[in-house]
């Protein structure tokens, strides 16, 4: 009897870096969850939410749609990117969402570059 080994490579296709922006995200069945990133790329997020958890809670289901609301700091104001969504996968207290970056306007766009090249939640005016 021996020991198998088994790797797993996570491939993906834009970096995803360690950003905390406020979040909702709103299911197609009516529940709102709200939390907040873990990581942030520009196709996904991972959410954590004590309200994933919360007694009497329901976790969304992979492959449900919804809508996705981030929050972020522009100087003194703050600013929001809805966006839709789908669920990838479920961890505990978070989910993998991937967000559907094409159909941003491409004033959002820009902005979710510069959050993640910047890793930044809070962008300054300009």
């Amino acid at each position: 009897m021996g020991i198998t080994i088994v790797s797993v490579v996570e491939v993906r296709r834009h970096i995803s870096k360690r950003i905390r922006l406020a979040c909702s995200l709103q299911m197609s069945g009516g529940q709102t969850f709200y939390g907040s990133t873990r990581t942030l790329a520009i196709e996904g997020a991972f959410m954590e939410s004590t309200s994933f958890s919360a007694a009497g809670g329901k976790m969304p289901e992979i492959g449900q749609v919804g809508l996705l609301t981030l929050r972020y700091k522009c100087g003194m104001n703050e600013a929001r990117i809805l966006t839709k969504c789908q669920i990838l996968n479920l961890l505990g207290t978070g989910v993998g969402i991937s967000i559907r970056y094409s159909e941003l306007s491409r004033a959002d766009q820009r902005t979710m570059g510069r959050i993640v090249a910047s890793g930044r939640a809070n962008l300054d005016d300009e």
